[in-house]
This record gives C-alpha cells, sequence and structure tokens, in this order.
C-alpha cells in the first residue's frame, strides 16, 4: 500500500515538473488561467483583467450554478491581450462612431433651433397680416375723409390741419410697417439658409453612415481564440464588451464548439447579446451538457 502511494506521489510531482499545470490542477477539475501577456496599449491592468475575468466566469457559475474557472497566478491556462490591426480598426470604428452620434446630435438641436425660428417667423407673420389689416383700414378711413369734404366744397383750415396730421400719422405707420415687412423678409432668407445648412447636415449624417456601414459590419469572435494553452484577446469596444468575448473564450475552454442561436454566448457574432444584463442561453446550456 505504500508502495502504491509513493509511485501516485512521485507521478503528481512529475506532472507538476514536467507540464505547465500547477499543483493544485492536478487535483481540482475546475479550469486554471492566469494573466499572461498584455500589450500596455489595450490600457488595462493586471488587477482589472483579473477582475473582468471572474466577470466572465461567473457567467458560466450563475448560469450552472457549479464553478467552473479558477484563477490562479501558477496554471497553465493564460491569458493574453496582443494587439494588432484588430484593436486599432475597432477604435477607427468606434471614433467614427463617436462622431456620427455627434453629428446626429448636432443636428437635432439644430432641428429644434429651426422649429422655433419657423414658429417665430409664423407668429411675425400673423402680426405683420394685422399690422397691414390696421394700417390699410386706416388709409381707406382717410381717403373716405377726402373725398366726403371735396364733396362738400373742400376743408376748413381745421380740417386741413387735422387731415395733415391723419396723414402723417398714416405716413409714420407706413414706415413702421415697411421696415418690419423688411425684418421679416430678412428672417425668411436667415431662415431658409438654416433650412439649407440643416439638410446639408442631415446629408451629412446620412453620408457617414453609410460609410461606416460599408466599412464596418457585425463583429465576429475572431478578435478572441482559444488554442488549448492560450487564450488571446485581440480587440474589444469596451470592458462589457470584453467580458463577453472572455466568457466566449472561456466557453471553447470547456471544449464548446459555436452554435446557431444569435442571442447566445457560444453564437460566433457579438451582436444580438443582451450586453449590459448577458445570461447564459438555452442554447450554451445544452451544449454544456452534452459536451
Amino acid at each position: 500500500m505504500r508502495w502504491l502511494i509513493l509511485i501516485v506521489v512521485f507521478a503528481v510531482m512529475y506532472i507538476y515538473l514536467k507540464t505547465d499545470h500547477s499543483i493544485d490542477e492536478v487535483f481540482d477539475s475546475r479550469i486554471h488561467y492566469k494573466i499572461g501577456q498584455i500589450d500596455p496599449r489595450f490600457q488595462l491592468s493586471e488587477q482589472e483583467i483579473i477582475a473582468l475575468s471572474q466577470q466572465a466566469t461567473r457567467i458560466w457559475e450563475d448560469g450552472t450554478a457549479k464553478s467552473w474557472f479558477v484563477y490562479d497566478p501558477k496554471a497553465g491556462l493564460s491569458l493574453n491581450f496582443i494587439y494588432d490591426e484588430r484593436q486599432a480598426e475597432t477604435l477607427i470604428r468606434l471614433n467614427q462612431l463617436e462622431q456620427i452620434e455627434q453629428t446626429q446630435q448636432r443636428h437635432a438641436v439644430e432641428q429644434r433651433h429651426l422649429q422655433d425660428q419657423q414658429k417665430q417667423l409664423d407668429d411675425s407673420l400673423l402680426h405683420l397680416q394685422q399690422q397691414q389689416a390696421d394700417f390699410q383700414q386706416r388709409l381707406d378711413q382717410y381717403n373716405t375723409m377726402v373725398q366726403q369734404i371735396n364733396q362738400n366744397g373742400g376743408a376748413t383750415a381745421e380740417q386741413r390741419s387735422g387731415l395733415e396730421q391723419y396723414k402723417q400719422n398714416l405716413q409714420q405707420q407706413q414706415l413702421q410697417l415697411q421696415q418690419a415687412i423688411d425684418t421679416h423678409n430678412f428672417n425668411v432668407e436667415h431662415i431658409n439658409q438654416n433650412v439649407d445648412s440643416v439638410n446639408q447636415m442631415h446629408q451629412q449624417v446620412n453620408q457617414h453612415i453609410e460609410t461606416y456601414n460599408q466599412r464596418f459590419h457585425g463583429r465576429l469572435f475572431h478578435k478572441g481564440e482559444f488554442d488549448g494553452k492560450r487564450i488571446n484577446i485581440y480587440e474589444f469596444e469596451s470592458k462589457q464588451d470584453l467580458v463577453l468575448t472572455l466568457a466566449h473564450e472561456f466557453g471553447h475552454a470547456l471544449g464548446l464548439a459555436h452554435n446557431q442561436d444569435p442571442k447566445a454566448l457560444m453564437y460566433p457574432f457579438l451582436k444580438q447579446q443582451d450586453m449590459m444584463n448577458f445570461k447564459l442561453q438555452p442554447a450554451d446550456i445544452l451544449m454544456l451538457q452534452q459536451r
């Protein structure tokens, strides 16, 4: 019996010395992983990656009520962050997307401002029409008085004075009305220029969106890969995106392939998944049970 124990001990020591696995892995069925290479251009510390990786493993634990992974600085499986053209392209895409969103926000602000201006212009037009009607009424009254005075043999000195004062008031009102018309026409021209500007901005937004859609498509999970000994991460656009990418690659470490449910973790595209509140889908759990 002692010989059997010694043989087991020597076997365990041999495995520990001759492989990349820690001694804990020999007696623990969970998958042990460590943090390997981290390119500083990702701007992530080792502690941040440990925390994010643990969020990723909890997706599997919460979905199955079982612990599948454990962080182990001496583990054989390593998480590596390798910066290449994929992350550079992702940053370009995010920058273009931010520009589109900013342009859309400016366009929305300009549209609201234009609507306010149009309402003010409509109110101004109603007031101007009222002024024109009032002027025309007073002008008609003046002409009627002149006609009546002429029919009665001419104006007295007092009537001439009153007519002259009335006429001066009409001229003053006419001048003010013309100034109001000129101001209104200026505002109309200004708003038309703003309409052209807003329309041009709308065209720019559509052009940017078209260019963006032509260049960037659904995000493949090739931004990460598992080769049996390493999980290499090549790109991500946010920390939550990284959590799902890590969880996806951890799924491959469990021996799972891709499935056809577009909302599942093991679907090859990260597109329809609930990014902010993701939970394992039945398709993921079924693959895990059938592995």
